[in-house]
């Protein structure tokens, strides 16, 4: 599975999935993973995606809904088509690929349909994302629709189109108040962050949902289910999602579907921010929740502080190895393989800025491994220099708190280290080389001739 995780909390519920309805087959899955940031780091976190050669697997499942390079997509699955073996992506229509995901147009119109059936709104906003955006699309289309059928007019002055971020919301609220429609009978939002985003604009004015104005998102965001109020959402089922998508993609390896599209069925949570959900919140509960995640954010922040000191002391490729063992043990992680670009590492002329060499070097912590199922593969570089890539053994807690990301960043930081200092080196070697020998013949020259005689 090619997979960039640009929401940690989700894509483990994804792995969860697959992993329990993985543990009904003899298959195995390997994840390569590569982690959002900014275009260049993204590109060298995507060199991973060379690994997915077709010729090595038997289909491809993709979770890619960041991955922000077409091009890298278009080409892998043009590759595995050429091999006739079967893609299947998560959440994302991507080209040549069949799809699964949450059906946005169905679980938007129930939850349009639940605020006018329900509470009785008939003078509603709509706060969607980028007008091109494909579930954007179908969340408005749905909007239209239910309105439509209701026999409510659907007022253009009423409705935006943005980004789908938090300050969206708050720009939103201050056009629509300039308007003085910011105080609608509900405000439908296509995602959790601008319906937040709203709220909280809305609070500066003395404003709070339900009693000025009902809200909705969707996403179900742990951020939204811990705002005063929570939003009421539409849950994808991010675990059923990966059930699905493993029995999807076995029934295409073994030709019994040949459909293009499945869909999951999204739930609707109702919350505090439509009225449904007052009353029933344990807040004590919530604050408590909340505060034990702080403390084991804070623990695993100081173990992965200890660890990045005690890796980037290390001056060479054996002290790196010795130091991993404590470092494993701090964490809890040992199952856990560094493969590595010698020519990296070494540096000078041979030195491999992109992708992996053909015979790579290899430090490896616990090796047993036959009995597992899910292996997690990332990419190790920094800057312009890519060292190699680690496979993991998959467990939940890798995507807890950024486990696995900073682990990689830390070994990352540490391989670049062991590399400025070899480089360093080579080149005092060079600078005393220069100072002992005539550069016109290459005869040791006076300083040559001292430093022997004192040896």
């Amino acid at each position: 599975m090619v997979c960039s995780v640009w929401h940690e909390d989700y894509i483990s519920a994804l792995l969860s999935g697959m992993r329990r309805r993985l543990a009904q087959e003899d298959a195995k899955l390997y994840i390569l993973a590569s982690y959002d940031s900014d275009a260049e780091f993204q590109k060298k976190e995507q060199e991973i995606f060379t690994l997915a050669k077709a010729e090595d697997y038997d289909g491809m499942l993709c979770a890619v809904s960041s991955v922000g390079n077409d091009t890298v997509m278009e080409k892998l699955i043009g590759d595995w088509k050429n091999h006739e073996k079967p893609v299947l992506s998560i959440d994302q229509q991507l080209p040549g690929a069949s799809f699964i995901g949450v059906d946005n147009y169905r679980a938007f119109y129930e939850l349009v349909e639940h605020m006018i059936k329900a509470h009785g709104c008939r003078t509603i906003n709509y706060l969607g994302g980028p007008e091109e955006h494909e579930e954007n699309r179908e969340r408005f289309q749905a909007f239209t629709d239910c309105l439509t059928h209701y026999n409510i007019p659907v007022d253009r002055d009423r409705v935006l189109h943005l980004n789908f971020i938090h300050s969206d919301g708050d720009l939103a609220y201050r056009i629509w108040k300039k308007k003085n429609m910011h105080l609608p009978d509900a405000v439908i939002c296509a995602n959790d962050n601008m319906a937040v985003g709203y709220c909280s604009a809305a609070a500066r004015d003395g404003y709070c949902a339900p009693d000025d104005f009902k809200i909705t998102g969707f996403d179900n965001f742990d951020e939204g289910q811990f705002f005063c109020p929570s939003i009421t959402s539409v849950n994808r089922n991010w675990e059923q999602m990966g059930y699905d998508s493993v029995s999807h993609i076995l029934d295409l390896i073994d030709k019994k579907e040949a459909g293009n599209e499945f869909f999951s069925k999204g739930r609707i949570v109702q919350n505090e921010s439509c009225g449904c959900g007052m009353g029933k919140r344990d807040l004590r509960s919530d604050f408590r929740n909340m505060y034990l995640e702080k403390i084991q954010e804070e623990h695993l922040e100081e173990k992965q502080r200890k660890n990045r000191q005690l890796l980037c002391t290390s001056s060479t490729l054996e002290e790196f190895r010795h130091n991993l063992t404590p470092c494993f043990e701090r964490t809890g992680v040992s199952n856990m393989i560094f493969r590595l670009n010698p020519g990296a590492l070494t540096g000078g002329k041979d030195t491999k800025l992109v992708g992996y060499e053909e015979h790579m070097l290899e430090i490896s912590g616990d090796t047993g491994w036959r009995e597992e199922r899910i292996f997690l593969l990332a990419s190790l570089h920094f800057s312009k220099n890519t060292f190699g890539y680690s496979v993991t053994v998959y467990e939940d807690k890798l995507m807890k708190n950024h486990l696995h990301r900073t682990l990689m960043e830390t070994v990352s930081l540490a391989l670049e280290n062991i590399r400025q200092k070899e480089e360093v080196q080579r080149i005092n070697e060079r600078l005393q080389e220069l100072y002992v020998r005539d550069q016109l013949t290459g005869l040791y020259n006076r300083f040559g001739y001292v430093q022997l005689a004192q040896q």
